[in-house]
């Protein structure tokens, strides 16, 4: 299924929230050829650095920041849904990822639910941050190849800044993957909750 979308959407409240997340699928769909664009919602001067340079390990080239205020995203929720519909009209996507409504996060929730609101007619995916929130089920997996797991894992580790953080661990990362690659009798895999899907 994965393969049928050409143009995909990342929306990342901070830098590293997208290469965490859906850092392997990032992978996977440019190398099925897709068009990937990665949205920076959060201004983070030290971690955008090391998002460029995390980017560059996937492969990732077109992606943009919006500089709203770190934290405090759920202040700025109009300016953020107008944002999203610019984009949306800019590069007019076939597959959204975004983070879940449901995170513990006040800036992952207020993202997820200002996608919710704006990207009504495409295709839409909530990603997996299990360090982030109790209520996530997914009912999408998308299938990764080893070098789509390295390819994140190498992205992760441009992350200095944070690099002590458990979630940053590349042997939990592929644990994870492997968690949920398990979980429908794969070696890796990402998951998702499907929130509509338009065919």
């Amino acid at each position: 299924m994965i393969s049928k979308f050409s143009n995909a959407l990342i929306i990342a409240p901070h830098p590293d929230d997208a290469e965490l997340g859906v850092g392997g699928t990032i992978s996977k769909l440019l190398r099925l050829g897709a068009k990937v664009h990665c949205v920076v919602v959060a201004h983070n001067k030290t971690r955008e650095d090391e998002f460029i340079e995390a980017a560059k390990k996937l492969g990732l080239t077109s992606y943009e920041m919006l500089g709203f205020q770190d934290t405090y995203l759920d202040r700025n929720r109009q300016g953020i849904l107008d944002r999203f519909r610019e984009i949306k009209n800019k590069i007019n996507p076939n597959l959204v990822l975004c983070p879940s409504e449901n995170d513990l996060h006040q800036d992952h929730s207020t993202v997820g639910k200002e996608a919710l609101r704006e990207f009504k007619n495409v295709t839409l995916m909530t990603y997996d941050n299990p360090w982030k929130f109790f209520k996530f089920e997914p009912n999408v997996f998308v299938q990764l190849g080893r070098e789509d797991v390295k390819k994140k894992l190498k992205a992760v580790h441009e992350y200095k800044s944070i690099r002590n953080k458990m979630y940053c661990d590349p042997k939990r990362i592929e644990a994870w993957a492997k968690f949920r690659g398990s979980q429908v009798e794969i070696e890796y895999a990402e998951a998702f909750e499907l929130k509509h899907l338009i065919l």
